[in-house]
């Protein structure tokens, strides 16, 4: 039975591909402890995360309909939210400068307020854009790095 998972409590957690990434293991290896050695789901969750990232993973299993003590149904919800995490869209930008994490948070915050749902960014850095940067979505590449004008003006 596929469940839709709302990732709306782990947006915090879920800003760039590094977020994903350390996400999915930690998931996974919540799920190794619950399950492999049959540690209380709970308390596993809330020994091996931060505060408010813990809190954020029980509240989507909450959304979620999940009792956590009903380990037949908790073990589908951690696939299906590992599915649902890999497969958040990817916002890549190539930026001229190395951003600062609150700029990465506000970036990341105007797409999902524009977009309407929750992405993540791929970041890279190439000085040679001198200032701005170049972002691609959903096939489509717009660039508006101070670079790309120039280039416009020489032609």
């Amino acid at each position: 039975m596929k469940q839709t998972i709302d990732l709306t409590p782990l947006q915090n957690f879920l800003n760039s591909k590094s977020d994903i990434n350390e996400l999915l293991v930690k998931i996974e290896s919540l799920s190794e402890k619950i399950f492999k050695n049959g540690l209380e789901p709970k308390t596993v969750i809330e020994q091996n995360t931060g505060y408010e990232e813990g809190k954020a993973i029980l509240k989507t299993a909450e959304n979620s309909g999940i009792n956590l003590n009903d380990v037949v149904s908790l073990e589908p919800f951690f696939q299906e939210l590992q599915k649902t995490i890999s497969e958040t869209p990817v916002v890549h930008l190539i930026l001229a400068i190395d951003p600062s994490i609150e700029t990465v948070k506000s970036i990341h915050e105007w797409f999902i307020n524009n977009y309407g749902k929750l992405v993540v960014l791929d970041l890279s850095i190439d000085e040679s854009l001198i200032a701005g940067g170049i972002v691609s979505f959903g096939g489509r590449a717009n660039d508006y790095s101070l670079k790309s004008k120039l280039e416009e003006v020489q032609l």
